[in-house]
């Protein structure tokens, strides 16, 4: 397995993050690939469809939560035909708001699968799309906090 991991202290409580994070609808907006959810009946425990693309590609992933321990950890398991993708967030208190830990697995199921030069094309692209999904996630949860006046 290949594995990426990455930090970022946001200012909001890790119950505000946590509610974003953990909804799997919410993984287009702040999951760079992730193109859209078709969610199950209760994503959060039962599973989901992610539409994931990738280098000029797209890619069905039956996805599943693995664990869920609010608000401090949330795990995911993506499976598609050619790879599978383990994410997972832990947050802890911070002096200046909260931890958020991202780690993202890339294991290879099906490297046939893949065209020349993919696999290798993946794991570079994680490791550039894990810090801006924590970006991201930080600037939709202040978004959504300003919105919903929890500032």
């Amino acid at each position: 397995m290949f594995a990426v991991e990455t930090t970022l202290v946001l200012p909001q409580s890790a119950p505000t993050i946590f509610a974003v994070a953990s909804a799997l609808a919410q993984a287009p907006r702040w999951r760079a690939g992730v193109a859209g959810v078709a969610e199950t009946a209760g994503a959060r425990v039962e599973g989901a469809m992610l539409a994931f693309r990738a280098l000029g590609g797209r890619y069905a992933l039956a996805t599943r939560v693995l664990a869920c321990e609010p608000p401090r950890h949330v795990s995911w398991r993506s499976r598609g035909e050619a790879f599978v993708l383990d994410v997972a967030l832990s947050l802890e208190d911070a002096p200046d708001g909260t931890r958020v830990t991202y780690h993202c697995g890339l294991s290879l199921t099906g490297e046939d699968t893949l065209p020349a030069g993919h696999a290798t094309a993946l794991r570079r692209l994680l490791v550039r799309r894990a810090p801006r999904d924590l970006e991201r996630l930080s600037g939709l949860v202040a978004d959504l906090a300003l919105v919903a006046g929890a500032v």
